[in-house]
Parts: structure tokens; C-alpha cells; sequence
């Protein structure tokens, strides 16, 4: 999930998608890459956080941690 979004920012987004499917495990991704903003984001409900650019290695592993 986009973090910065034109129309519903990726938190909010988020939130209204665990409503439907709780549970669902959301990653977030950001150009914030500070270790503080990955704790935010974990704290708000994302399941993981990747930052932009995008490492492929690292997506693919996120993706295989949280595949159902």
C-alpha cells in the first residue's frame, strides 16, 4: 500500500481495508526509510514496510514472509 496517496493516504486506505478482510496482512511502502517510520507504520496496523527505490530481493522476501 502506498503511503501517500491523491484521494486517501495508505493509513487510512489501510484501516478501511482490515475492516473488510481483518487480518490481512498490508505492507507499507514509502520514500520513509527511517527506522523510526518503519516502527510507525508497524504501530498503525501494516503487517511489514518497505522504502522506495524499490529492492526486488527485498520485496520478494516481504511477499514470501507474508503470502497466504
Amino acid at each position: 500500500m502506498d503511503i501517500k496517496m491523491a484521494i486517501m493516504d495508505g493509513e487510512e486506505a489501510m484501516q478501511k481495508m482490515l475492516e473488510i478482510r481483518p487480518g490481512t496482512p498490508i505492507v507499507a511502502q514509502t520514500a520513509n526509510a527511517l527506522s523510526s517510520d518503519r516502527e510507525k507504520y508497524l504501530k498503525s496496523g501494516f503487517a511489514d514496510h518497505i522504502s522506495k527505490p524499490i529492492d526486488r530481493q527485498l520485496l520478494t522476501q516481504i511477499m514470501e514472509r507474508w503470502a497466504l
